[in-house]
């Protein structure tokens, strides 16, 4: 992640651009639920679902290939941050968006700030840097 994060008066507004890559190892179990039909895995197979990544304006690079009967796919993408300035509330070490998102912690300790965010059950921690 690069860029930066202004908060002033109560607005954050951000300039970011988050960069990330994933690894999915896909069997024919699991092709099988998302497609609602049996799936028997193939190299074809495989290979398409690499092409249907690809089709999200995100992602940079996409590349599945077949491993045994597994589908092994990595994936890289990229996206911009908003730069619609947002309102927020702080109360304690929580911060707030009346907009829905949050409420996030956040800790302070000289130039690095944390911010914890749990979202559907998975917390997510991001570390930014001041420079």
């Amino acid at each position: 992640m690069a860029g930066t994060v202004t908060f002033a008066n109560g607005m954050e507004t951000d300039n970011l651009t988050e960069t990330a890559s994933v690894r999915f190892v896909f069997n024919s179990a699991c092709v099988s639920a998302l497609a609602g039909q049996t799936v028997a895995m193939s190299a074809t197979i495989c290979s398409a679902m690499g092409q249907g990544l690809m089709s999200d304006p995100k992602v940079t690079s996409a590349n599945c290939s077949l491993a045994g009967s597994n589908c092994d796919c990595s994936m890289s993408n990229q996206s911009q941050s908003p730069t619609t300035p947002q309102a927020y509330v702080v109360s304690g070490n929580t911060v707030t968006y009346p907009s829905g998102s949050g409420p996030m912690d956040y800790c302070v300790s000289g130039t690095t700030l944390t911010v914890r965010e749990t979202d559907s059950g998975t917390t997510f921690v991001t570390t930014l840097h001041k420079q």
